[in-house]
């Protein structure tokens, strides 16, 4: 279960005017349409140069300019704060949470191990693991300290096969293709790349002594259950006090690919495990710590971390990503929104996008959600896919019409598909929770429309034309702080289409959304590949295939800093869909425990430890004027990095006094609105969507306005938003020449 990351406060404004709109869009003759096969670094650049994304300070390390292989040898960074900064229906502050009091390691070692100082770190002598570091000459003599129940022995027998560390002499020329060539050749498999020029194979005896002959291997080390095992299991402090005092634990048991999923079930079970859940390669396990070497003994098993219950983590946002502040305002919508630039494509425009200018015969000869249409391309809408608490259809910014919330399809204005986590294995009820008696907020519609909301500019005569002059009648809301001035409805990318789906079940009547114990997020499987319609792909897999989803939001994890399954399994789908960008909040567990005026180190959360998607932190939202808060400053509850790594880096922890290691990855990578401390001096207080008065999605469309809602789950869908623009960008032609 994942924990949404965004506050819940809200105010009513019962002020709402009604505005038409007579601004035109761009005139569409003359543009090209180009090809987004270089989607990948265009938009990383784009998204910070042209929208206003800050790296700012906080995010200790460095990053990597490249993809990285996924799933490998990732470190966990022990415990971590597991609250919630952002406010309740109630006023409450943060979320409480009971640490692990009667915590024990019941091995002799451990749970890490070897330190090599982190200067020596990158020498070709050392192997680096997700629970330490060690020099290749103790590796050799077997004077590693691992536990006897935690290390494996070589045990080729025929038709067995056994996972390994290979690690070479990186000065021989070609060792990695060498490496991949030969021990395939012989049987083997290459599971990934490791640090310090290391592979993680699976071999069988004939591949192991053909890579015993490879030029520059220094040595063959079993992949021992001691590597398995993330040292922060047992530890994260749990918002269930029973569950944090208790010997049994619920595991993340991700399996090795290729691996028989049944087989391994059965296994978990013969060491004395439940399996509760099967999510593609991922099996959540329940059994007593005393077991955790039994699992982690299971060949078939790649990495073991704990299961935890993770939570849910405007105008001025809109304006801020795309002209750096919401000040000074630009008529309607922004530079790029002024300009067509709505996420909402061409509309019946456009050359072909593969070759410029040539006839378009087929819909692959289209870009990215266009249909050929004779003899040019349709450019669709963009499409974002977010996973959250559930949306409202009948609140305005995202109804069909201003009258009718409409049914999710692919002929809605706004939202082609509505549906819950449950065929995937998570928990949903496609409801909200917009009820005032359940806390009249609903974290993921906040999330929708900041990102792709849409109640005010540019809207299509059929959403509500009174005045008949082609375009929709818009909503507009008055600032309380500023009688008479009134601000846009309207999310960064508002004619971008939306893919939700619900991982909330709605909690009992007389219960409020905002309590712990239902405040949670169940994803279920995000992607196991390839991307297809089958629902085994994951919910990835599917609004990609399915619904030519191409960015992603998810604004919820875990508070500790560790590599889960579901960075796993977001960075596998980055690797397999490389048009794709999934954006993830940071957490909201930034502090300064020892007041020195900077951020403890380390408060990032799963699944923003990924390595291939971009984790979101909060700065400050748009002002009238400079300050000490503006749009480049650090929210203080924003988690801050280093990401949790491969290379036994201890600093990834709050009480840690120990300087960063040079190669820690750097996390958050973007910086994003999140915070309106008190409101600011501009406009209506930030996060703030339109609300309903009931959970439902039919009825009357209303918009009572939620504002005030603070959170990195709202940076990462601002971030989101601007990507879609990107995306339009050039799916519209703009580039090179606009």
């Amino acid at each position: 279960m994942r924990i949404p990351k965004g506050g819940d406060v809200y105010v009513r404004l019962a002020n709402l005017t009604r505005k038409v709109n007579n601004y035109s869009t761009l005139q569409e003759e003359g543009m090209n349409m180009r090809g987004l096969s270089i989607w990948r670094c265009l938009c990383v650049a784009a998204v910070v140069a042209s929208f206003a994304l800050l790296i700012l300070p906080g995010a200790e390390g460095q990053a990597s300019n490249r993809r990285q292989e996924a799933g490998l040898n990732q470190q966990d960074q022990g415990p971590q704060l597991g609250t919630d900064p952002e406010m309740t229906p109630t006023g409450k502050g943060r979320v409480a949470a009971y640490p692990r009091s009667n915590y024990v390691w019941p091995y002799e070692t451990g749970p890490r191990y070897g330190n090599v100082p982190a200067h020596l770190q990158n020498r070709a002598d050392v192997i680096l693991t997700r629970v330490g570091s060690f020099r290749l000459v103790d590796v050799a003599r077997g004077a590693i300290r691992l536990p006897g129940a935690l290390r494996a022995n070589r045990g080729l027998g025929q038709g067995r096969h056994q996972y390994f560390i290979v690690q070479f002499d990186p000065s021989f020329e070609n060792w990695r293709l060498n490496a991949d060539e030969v021990i395939e050749l012989n049987g083997g498999k290459v599971i990934g790349g490791m640090r310090n020029a290391a592979v993680l194979a699976r071999l069988d005896a004939s591949a192991y002594r053909a890579t015993e002959t490879l030029p520059g291997v220094q040595i063959i080390e079993p992949y021992h259950p001691a590597f398995k095992l993330s040292p922060s299991i047992g530890r994260a402090p749990m918002q269930d006090r029973n569950k944090a005092v208790s010997e049994v634990y619920d595991l993340q048991v991700r399996l090795f690919p290729g691996e028989d999923v049944d087989l391994a079930r059965q296994e978990v079970r013969a060491a004395g495990g439940n399996v509760k859940k099967t999510l593609g390669r991922t099996l959540i396990v329940e059994i007593h710590r005393n077991r955790l070497d039994a699992i982690a003994g299971i060949e078939a098993v790649q990495a073991i971390d704990e299961a935890l219950v993770a939570r849910p983590m405007a105008e001025e946002t809109t304006l801020t990503m795309q002209q750096g502040d919401a000040a000074p305002r630009i008529p309607a919508g922004g530079p790029y929104q002024d300009s067509g630039i709505l996420g909402g494509g061409v509309g019946g425009s456009g050359n072909c996008s593969v070759t410029t200018a040539t006839v378009c015969t087929d819909h692959t000869d289209c870009g990215a959600g266009g249909s050929a249409d004779g003899e040019l391309c349709t450019t669709g809408p963009q499409v974002l896919m977010l996973l959250d608490s559930g949306i409202q259809l009948d609140a305005n910014d995202l109804s069909n019409t201003s009258t009718s919330p409409g049914t999710a399809s692919l002929s809605h204005r706004k939202v082609r598909r509505y549906e819950t986590t449950n065929q995937f294995g998570g928990s949903g009820d496609e409801t909200g929770c917009d009820a005032p008696a359940q806390g009249g907020f609903t974290h993921g519609h906040v999330v929708a429309t900041t990102a792709a909301g849409w109640a005010t500019n540019f809207l299509p005569a059929s959403y509500g034309d009174a005045d008949s002059d082609g375009v929709g009648d818009g909503i507009r809301a008055e600032d309380i702080n500023a009688p008479g001035n009134f601000w846009d409805l309207d999310g960064v990318a508002p004619a971008a289409s939306i893919v939700a789906y619900d991982g909330q079940v709605q909690p009992p009547v007389g219960e409020s959304c905002g309590d712990p114990l239902f405040d949670n997020i169940v994803p279920g499987l995000l992607y196991n590949g390839p991307a297809s319609a089958a629902v085994s792909s994951g919910s990835l897999g599917v609004s990609y295939y399915k619904d030519g989803a191409r960015i992603f939001n998810f604004s919820w994890g875990a508070s500790t800093n560790s590599y889960t399954s579901e960075a796993n399994q977001v960075d596998d789908f980055l690797i397999e869909n490389p048009d794709a960008m999934v954006f993830i909040s940071a957490g909201n567990n930034g502090i300064d425990a020892d007041n020195d005026g900077l951020p403890d180190i380390g408060t990032l959360g799963t699944p923003g430890t990924t390595k291939n998607g971009l984790s979101i932190g909060a700065s400050d939202n748009g002002t009238a004027g400079s300050g000490p808060t503006t749009s480049s400053s650090r929210a203080g509850f924003s988690s801050v990095g280093p990401a949790a790594s491969s290379n036994g880096c201890t600093c990834a922890s709050p009480t840690d006094a120990l300087p960063c290691p040079t190669n820690c990855r750097i996390a958050p990578q973007l910086m994003a609105p999140g915070n309106e401390l008190f409101g600011g001096n501009l406009g209506i207080p930030s996060e703030f969507a339109c609300r309903s008065n009931d959970n439902d999605q039919t009825g009357l469309v209303e918009c009572d306005l939620t504002q005030g809602i603070e959170g990195t789950s709202f940076s990462a869908p601002a971030a989101a938003g601007a990507a879609l623009l990107v995306r339009d960008y050039f799916a519209q032609g703009f580039y090179p020449t606009g």
